[in-house]
Order: C-alpha cells, then structure tokens, then sequence
C-alpha cells in the first residue's frame, strides 16, 4: 500500500492484494443404498458408487483505493475511519475426486467487479515514523481484520 496524508486527519491510500489463496473441502459419503450424507444430512441420489470428495479453491487479488480521516485520541493513538472501494478477481477452481483413482474432474471460473468498503480501527505511533494499525473492514463481499505495520517517508 501507499499513501499521502494532506494533513494530520486526512490521507489517501492505495493498496495492491495478490495471492490470497482459499480453499475448502466438502466430503460426500455414502451412508447406503442411494443415501448420501452432505454436511450431515442425508439426502437420496439412487445409486452412488462411492463416496466423493470436493474441493473448492480460490485465488484472490484486489486494488483498493480509499479515503482515511484520523482523529487523534492522546498523543500516540488515533482512531480513524475508511471508505473506498476493491476492484477485486477471483478465480475458483471446483475439484472432485473420482472414485479409486487420483484423476479430478475440475470446473474454473473467474469473477470481477468493484465493491464498495469501509473500515474502522486505529494507529498506534511505536516511534517517529513506525505505527502498528490495527483495522476492521468490511465490503461487499468479505470481512477482513487486519494487523500491519506503516512506515511514514516523511
């Protein structure tokens, strides 16, 4: 991320994700004749062959612009609010494993789109130019908490 601050309560940032990987495993067992077990409720397919395992990753990457107005609390602490947008990519690859083999069946696909955000937390000055930033944002499409360090140029 980078940013400029115009004064001590207002700045622009600017930031670049990349690599945030997901995934998620989903079992499908066969518990008998035709009866299937997904996520602990039975449910009747007729005649599966065998259980079957899926798995769902997904790669994120995202560009965030946003707006932050500080309000200092005492000497080394200040609150501040966030709002901006993610133009975000997410590209998820849905796996399943045949039965008694290694071989995958798998199905990709991408989405884009922009969403808006906002944020609240605060800085916490360690020394001059180094401060821990500790955030709540929430957008469209996820909730992220972070913990970072900022180093000021200035």
């Amino acid at each position: 991320s980078l940013g400029r601050c115009f004064n001590e309560n207002f700045c622009i940032e600017g930031g670049y994700l990349w690599g945030a990987h997901f995934s998620t495993n989903l079992a499908i067992n066969n518990v008998g004749i035709g009866v299937v077990n997904i996520g602990g409720s039975p449910v009747n397919f007729g005649v599966l062959p065998a259980d079957l395992n899926l798995r769902r990753e997904a790669y994120v990457s995202a560009t965030q612009l946003s707006a932050l107005w500080k309000v200092p609390v005492i000497d080394y602490v200040d609150v501040f609010g966030r709002a901006g947008f993610y133009n975000y990519s997410i590209k998820t690859t849905a796996k399943i494993l045949l039965p008694g083999t290694t071989i995958f069946l798998a199905e990709e696909s991408e989405e884009r789109g922009t969403v808006p955000m906002a944020s609240i937390g605060f800085d916490a000055k360690l020394m001059k130019k180094v401060i821990v930033r500790i955030e709540g944002q929430k957008t469209g499409v996820v909730s992220i908490f972070s913990v970072l360090f900022v180093y000021n140029i200035k």
